[in-house]
């Protein structure tokens, strides 16, 4: 491997290196340096000083034989320009760093902030926007219910799977927002749908078919409950609603997109709350159907 060693001054008059017997990657003309595609304009090269490219010690430059050129400071090396400096490539730009330490991006001495698609983004810009916007999620419960023995006009609690029994919350206008287990707690267990954090409910629809002849319009709420430790249902609020008035029996299938409350606070689930799903049907019912609900969340 051959060497070259800037001292601590250059020559105005040298302009055509060699390594050897061939051509040096490296050539000097008036107001340009070219180290290997490396360009650092100046505006007159007699004003080069060795000490405004390096801050202490010497520079080396060496050809390997791979034909890529080593740049090597025994101390500090410090690139100085009054205009820009590009690198233009044909292959890869890698920095190296010591372990433990960093690469600094700076604006002026201070925080860098990207601001154009082709910008490189510092941890902390990356940090503070997230990546950019908020991340949604996704949740559906629900499918083939159990035999609806009741008569219509009762709010039904949609199971998260199969459940050959259905909890009946009332029949006023919105289900009951209370509820004490006696000898349910199984089935209750299977209309619960609770979460690891705290959320807030972006969006909600539900579909849904029945599977007989009836004939019926249907209402869907969403109900946030407390839940306790003996899984007993208390402070109830409707979260979002929805009804369907195309008077439905088995030969269609249907997507009823949910009002969600005015009330803010209504769409906050915490981790000791839980969500449920109702049907209502209004006009009649059938034995068999099926209903599916699918909400949108954010994280808080």
């Amino acid at each position: 491997m051959a060497d070259i060693k800037l001292e601590n001054r250059l020559d105005k008059n040298l302009r055509n290196l060699k390594v050897g017997e061939e051509p040096s990657p490296i050539s000097i003309a008036k107001n340009k340096i070219k180290i290997s595609g490396l360009v650092v304009d100046t505006t007159e090269l007699e004003d080069i000083k060795t000490n405004s490219l390096i801050s202490e010690n010497n520079l080396a430059l060496s050809t390997l034989n791979n034909g890529d050129i080593l740049l090597h400071a025994d101390g500090g090396l410090t690139l100085t320009a009054t205009d820009h400096v590009e690198f233009d490539l044909s292959k890869n730009l890698t920095f190296d760093v010591g372990t433990g330490r960093e690469i600094y991006i700076k604006e002026n001495g201070g925080t860098y902030t990207p601001s154009a698609d082709n910008h490189v983004a510092t941890k902390k810009y990356v940090d503070d926007n997230a990546g950019g916007g908020t991340v949604s999620y996704y949740l559906k419960w629900g499918g083939q219910s159990g035999r609806n023995l009741v008569s219509a006009g009762y709010h039904l609690a949609i199971p998260l799977q199969y459940d050959g029994t259905l909890q009946n919350f009332g029949n006023s206008t919105d289900p009951d927002t209370s509820k004490t287990l006696s000898t349910t707690g199984d089935h209750f267990n299977n209309i619960l749908v609770d979460f690891h954090d705290a959320i807030t409910i972006t969006g909600a629809y539900v579909t849904f078919g029945e599977g007989g002849s009836t004939n019926t319009t249907h209402n869907f709420h969403l109900m946030r409950y407390d839940v306790d430790a003996d899984g007993d249902l208390s402070n109830g609020v409707v979260a979002a609603t929805a009804t369907n008035s195309n008077s439905d029996d088995y030969t269609h299938r249907r997507r009823a997109t949910m009002s969600l409350s005015g009330t803010s606070s209504n769409l906050d689930v915490s981790t000791s709350q839980a969500l449920v799903g109702f049907v209502e049907l209004v006009d009649g019912t059938n034995t068999y159907s099926s209903y599916r609900y699918n909400i949108k969340y954010t994280l808080q």
